[in-house]
């Protein structure tokens, strides 16, 4: 994929927010040593994870909010995008726990390299319990940093925002959870709105929203952005279901088959229960069996590939973008300029295979 002008821009970005991202780490280290040796080991572990990659897209979001309704550089800007950065990588990491997933952005979960760690170390008991709650603990310890990074701006409209976009993506998670165990097939409209919750406005909506209370101009830009954060979120969540089982491994990485053992219920594998695109023998053997075989998996997404689901959810995507593409062009609220970054951010949503 050719590099557009939102690609360019967030490349820059995350080199900066890292940086930042870096020294606030060195800090929770220094304060760790003080604590005991194996606890600062952990916070190394958190910071290893946190900046082993990802996209930053939620504080670049958020930056672009500030940006939009005319505000300079903001150091509360900045600690508000930390905040965020840190609450998604607690996310992710109770999400892997819950998943039971091996891997996270081309390394192993943190729940893996914490078990690695007890098991090097030979401490005494289970290794894997050991992994398993130490992980949980350090997304707790990263959910309780966001939390003093948002309090310290003493923002009510901040804080308002933030704890709404907590309660709306543990919502999407718990929904996504049931849609995944229970003996039904769910409506596609329980299934667009968990999407809603988990990615539109976790990853659109709340970012910019966030970036415009920071400076008190929320209440102007609220209608633009929740308008606009419905099809772009959209868009971005049914992509990366797409990318889940048919993506490169190497290049989105994390594994391309655990949706399908897993059992998730995504808009795709909506579509081909619906349409009967998986033979019925097929299906018992490899949809939410973790212990299916390779081959089955390779088999069950020959008969997904050129099915008329990935037409449909490819069509569903087409039209999300263009919705997303129509508010931007039509509105007054922000300057041509950044009508072109959103423009390429939606050409960046439409190509992206990572």
């Amino acid at each position: 994929m050719s590099e557009n002008s939102f690609t360019k821009d967030i490349t820059a970005f995350k080199k900066l927010f890292d940086q930042r991202l870096q020294r606030f780490f060195v800090q929770k280290q220094a304060e760790a040593q003080k604590v005991s040796g194996e606890y600062a080991v952990l916070v190394r572990y958190l910071a290893k994870y946190t900046l082993a990659g990802g996209k930053r897209l939620r504080p670049f979001l958020l930056c672009r909010g500030r940006r939009i309704v005319g505000a300079k550089s903001s150091v509360k800007a900045n600690q508000a995008g930390l905040a965020l950065e840190l609450f998604h990588n607690f996310a992710l990491i109770h999400d892997d726990i819950m998943d039971g997933a091996d891997s996270r952005r081309g390394q192993p979960t943190l729940h893996q390299q914490l078990t690695q760690w007890h098991q090097q170390k030979k401490w005494r008991g289970d290794s894997q319990e050991f992994g398993v709650g130490m992980a949980i603990l350090g997304g707790d310890m990263l959910f309780t940093w966001a939390d003093e990074l948002i309090n310290g701006l003493d923002n009510k409209a901040v804080s308002r925002l933030y704890h709404e976009m907590k309660s709306e993506l543990m919502i999407g998670q718990a929904e996504d959870m049931f849609l995944s165990k229970i003996n039904k097939t769910p409506s596609r409209s329980r299934i667009i709105n968990t999407a809603i919750l988990k990615s539109a406005r976790y990853s659109v909506e709340k970012p910019l929203l966030l970036g415009a209370a920071v400076v008190g101009q929320e209440k102007k830009f609220h209608s633009f952005f929740q308008t606009l954060a419905e099809p772009l979120g959209l868009a971005f969540q049914l992509r990366d279901d797409v990318l889940g089982v048919f993506g490169q491994q190497s290049k989105i990485g994390k594994s391309v088959s655990s949706d399908i053992t897993e059992g998730k219920m995504t808009l795709l594998i909506h579509y081909a229960l619906k349409y009967g695109i998986i033979p019925k023998k097929l299906l018992r053997k490899t949809w939410g069996n973790e212990k299916a075989t390779s081959r089955d998996v390779a088999e069950f997404k020959k008969h997904l590939k050129q099915s008329r689901a990935v037409t449909e959810v490819e069509k569903e995507i087409a039209g999300q973008l263009d919705r997303a593409a129509k508010v931007i062009k039509n509105t007054k609220l922000i300057k041509e300029a950044e009508k072109d970054m959103f423009l390429s951010l939606l050409e960046f949503f439409a190509q992206r295979n990572f």
